[in-house]
């Protein structure tokens, strides 16, 4: 039985690799916020509801009964919906026209060496072979080159939702600037934006949600490299101009060597 309230509040769209867990994380720690229960959703529970990509012909009531509806606030953050097509989007608009959509983006090279080495990490227990060329495999796939598109991801989401609905938060900031960050996501959730002044930044940037620590072959560096993803520093511009930066620029947004992810680990 669905609850009385029949509205969610925001969504997280991504992207992929790129600090969406961060977001929630902290976010899910808010007495204003409440995301899916413990035990709802796909991927990482209480995080992923993965409706609108994997069961859209489910009832929404299956869908809103997986929410803690204890909180002012309610949403949840799926990485795939950055992907889903124009008239999903319209689907997603007509039953919850006043949402809130929040987009973490990476510099694309980094998104897709943390993506190809999350993906190492659930496979390489039974995998008969973990190298350069199952790396390139991987990454070659068409929807990896979708989650790098970013300034497509907001138009589509604009297009429906408005400019001034769509949010988009640069992962530099989560280590530069993260109070500004959940501060910023606070404001435009309507939460009280003062509740991670106590904590200190050093805590706040923390990495959550890690990769495997593992090399980067130099076979797979080359190819990445040579990839037509668009520069960084060009997709943050663009969004920029389409009014959809969350946070002031700011900080280094310089677009990440591939020779780098040879001695790369991290997020």
């Amino acid at each position: 039985m669905t609850q009385p309230r029949q509205q969610i509040d925001f969504l997280g769209i991504g992207a992929h690799g790129a600090g969406s867990t961060w977001l929630w994380h902290w976010l899910s720690r808010h007495p204003e916020i409440g995301f899916l229960k413990p035990s709802g959703g796909r991927g990482i529970k209480g995080k992923e509801a993965h409706y609108w990509n994997r069961f859209p012909d489910k009832p929404l009531d299956w869908y809103l009964e997986q929410f803690d509806w204890s909180k002012r606030v309610v949403g949840e953050i799926t990485p795939a919906y950055a992907r889903l097509e124009p008239a999903m989007i319209e689907a997603v608009h007509d039953l919850f026209p006043n949402l809130q959509i929040l987009f973490m983006i990476r510099d694309p090279i980094a998104r897709t060496w943390s993506d190809t080495r999350k993906r190492i990490r659930k496979v390489r227990w039974g995998q008969s072979r973990v190298d350069a060329d199952w790396m390139i495999e991987q990454a070659a796939r068409p929807k990896v080159a979708v989650r790098n598109d970013y300034v497509g991801t907001v138009q589509r989401w604009q297009a429906v939702f408005g400019r001034g609905r769509v949010h988009v938060f640069l992962f530099p900031d989560m280590g530069e600037r993260p109070r500004e960050l959940l501060r910023r996501s606070c404001e435009i959730l309507g939460v009280d934006q003062g509740f991670f002044e106590d904590l200190g930044e050093t805590e706040l940037a923390g990495k959550v949600n890690i990769g495997l620590d593992t090399a980067c072959p130099r076979a797979f560096s080359d190819w990445i490299g040579a990839q037509p993803y668009g520069s960084w520093a060009e997709q943050v511009e663009a969004i920029n101009r389409l009014g959809a930066l969350a946070l002031p620029l700011q900080g280094s947004r310089q677009p990440l060597s591939a020779a780098t992810l040879e001695h790369a680990g991290g997020a």
